[in-house]
């Protein structure tokens, strides 16, 4: 019982992180984020994600979310690879 919500806790809390973040990527448009994704940035990369994953800005696109959540994964971003584990189901 107590695993059960303790994985319930990390849930709302990972819901939480991507909520935050989702807001903060309206702030800025894909054509502002791709520079910095494609010079490395890793955070630029998973907003980019947030962005294919939900439609913002971009076409709604789960294989480029899932691409672009890899890549910032790949470079340690615990967001990203929240992100990605959950996109993967």
């Amino acid at each position: 019982m107590a695993l059960y919500f303790r994985h319930i806790t990390h849930l709302l809390v990972a819901t939480c992180l991507v909520a935050t973040w989702s807001v903060v990527v309206i702030a800025q448009s894909a054509e502002q984020l791709r520079p910095r994704a494609e010079a490395g940035d890793a955070e630029a990369k998973f907003r980019l994600g947030v962005m294919y994953a939900n439609g913002r800005d971009v076409p709604r696109n789960r294989g480029e979310a899932v691409r672009w959540y890899r890549l910032a994964a790949d470079q340690g971003l615990a967001e990203a690879q929240y992100s990605l584990l959950t996109e993967s189901r």
